[in-house]
């Protein structure tokens, strides 16, 4: 008589754990789920409890994902230092899950383990838990890790994918394997350091069809100032071609998102169509009565964020950018004060102390600074935010951006800036269409030919609701005018700048 295989009492465990309902915090779920999966790995893959064990801790694991994801899309960075260990052990178990169930994969093929699915299926699975942890990672500031783009690479060319998907038919488990590869790809070819975390999920779930238009290769591919390098055994994200030659190896794979870059053109089209209507009547439009799901676009952002990002997106697969000016080595203290308001306060004399802190110079070239934060950030900083720099206090400050931002440790943040300005003034202006009439403070740029013929303002975004608005300069003598806007110069997901002229016949 056959004596069916007794449970080992650690897998009894981590069966009735995965049975029971999940905590409300995703964080301390994901603590018992660490705990419980380390028995699950001690296991052989032909053995009757692993792969009922591993499809239940995927899908627990991609719970866990949902919930903490949610989380950190309003966080600023540097996030507490509770999410930043948790999202680091999450993108962890979701690497651990993936490569158990490549275990699975390889087992089927050899033949050593029957179930009723294709090994393709496991393959795709396990890049989706791939993708995911590498988005867990963009949204924290931190590099993905190396193992993660070795997995992912190993996957793809085991299955035999990486010699093209052109034989893939749609709806089968190859396909998926092959959009999955080309989304985690064309994802991280944006360049996720420039872009918020409501940013990056957005378009996430944008590539979730888009992507099949991107092209994956063992053969360069063309146009070559749009494709891009990735080292199977460097462990690396993938390199624009314009940045650096590949190495001399046979294990490198190359990608192209120009396809995805060419299909948004109808996209931008029916934002900017959509949105001109409104902006006519002097009003910012609504994103709920706006529509923007539109054709195949996800929710999160507002029509102007969308088209915003579509356009950088757009830009960064077509035309990769490459470094042009030369950079300097620095090592030197600056003083550092982040967001518009705190910039605006200081302009006016008015500043909060512990609003300006000390952070040091890494790097700088003639259009930007990178710098490194030395003794902590207070509050929180995003790509797009502003902020000023300056050396001592008998220095002026200059007025930058935040383009990208990475954080490799939760006490360690380090920002790459672009110059806007050397000099402005603090004024408040008032637009007439919003649902307020209140007074926002912006910093009035003077022209600058070589950049722009009028005098720009920067206000925080969504200030600009109508053509018409009021500016109002306090100083020695008190300046009120009223002014027309005559186009937006940028926009960020934290302030807009545009430039404008005083109306001399005000209605």
């Amino acid at each position: 008589m056959t004596f069916p295989e007794p449970v080992p009492a650690c897998i009894a465990a981590a069966l009735a754990w995965l049975d029971a309902e999940p905590a409300d915090d995703p964080v301390v779920d994901l603590e018992r789920l660490r705990g419980h999966f380390t028995a699950l790995s001690a296991l052989s893959v032909g053995n009757a409890q692993f792969l009922q064990c591993v499809e239940q801790f995927e899908a627990r694991v991609l719970d866990v994902c949902e919930r903490f994801k949610s989380r950190l899309l309003a966080a600023a960075l540097p996030v507490p230092r509770r999410q930043y260990v948790a999202a680091t052990d999450l993108a962890g178990s979701l690497l651990e899950i993936a490569a158990s169930l490549q275990r699975v994969m390889a087992a089927v093929r050899e033949g050593g383990l029957r179930t009723c699915s294709d090994p393709e299926v496991y393959c795709a699975r396990a890049l989706r838990l791939v993708e995911e942890a590498s988005l867990v990672a963009m949204m924290c500031g931190r590099p993905a890790p190396g193992e993660l783009w070795r997995l992912a690479c190993e996957l793809v060319v085991a299955g035999g994918h990486a010699d093209g998907d052109g034989d893939a038919l749609p709806g089968t488990a190859a396909a998926d394997v092959a959009l999955q590869f080309k989304r985690l790809l064309a994802l991280a070819a944006l360049q996720p350091e420039t872009l918020t975390a409501r940013e990056l999920v957005w378009a996430h779930d944008f590539l979730g069809q888009a992507a099949v238009a991107a092209e994956f290769s063992r053969a360069p591919l063309l146009p070559a100032s749009a494709a891009f390098w990735l080292d199977q055994a460097a462990g690396a994200p993938p390199v624009a071609m314009v940045r650096g030659e590949p190495p001399l190896s046979d294990k490198l794979l190359y990608f192209s998102a120009y396809g995805v870059a060419r299909a948004l053109l109808p996209k931008l089209e029916w934002l900017k169509a959509g949105i001109s209507p409104e902006e006519s009547v002097g009003f910012a439009p609504d994103s709920e009565a706006f529509g923007v799901e539109g054709p195949g676009l996800p929710v999160g952002l507002t029509p102007d964020e969308a088209l915003s990002l579509l356009g950088r997106m757009r830009e960064r697969w077509t035309s990769p950018p490459s470094r042009t000016q030369a950079r300097r080595s620095g090592r030197y203290p600056v003083q550092v004060c982040v967001g518009l308001q705190a910039i605006w306060d200081v302009s006016r004399g008015a500043a909060d102390p512990e609003s300006i802190a000390e952070w040091i110079v890494v790097n700088e070239s003639s259009g930007g600074y990178a710098i490194i934060a030395v003794s902590g950030v207070t509050g929180g900083v995003a790509a797009g935010m502003l902020l000023a720099l300056r050396r001592d206090v008998a220095e002026s400050w200059t007025l930058c951006l935040v383009r990208w931002i990475r954080s490799d440790s939760p006490d360690r943040v380090e920002l790459g800036l672009q110059v806007i300005a050397s000099g402005w003034s603090a004024v408040s202006v008032g637009f007439g269409g919003g649902d307020t009439h209140a007074m926002a403070p912006a910093l009035r740029l003077a022209p600058v030919p070589a950049l722009r013929r009028h005098p720009a303002l920067v206000a925080p975004a969504g200030t600009c609701t109508s053509r018409e608005f009021s500016l109002v300069h306090e100083s020695d003598h008190l300046y009120v005018a009223q002014a027309r806007v005559l186009g937006l110069d940028m926009q960020t997901t934290s302030v807009e700048i545009f430039q404008y002229e005083i109306d001399l016949y005000p209605v």
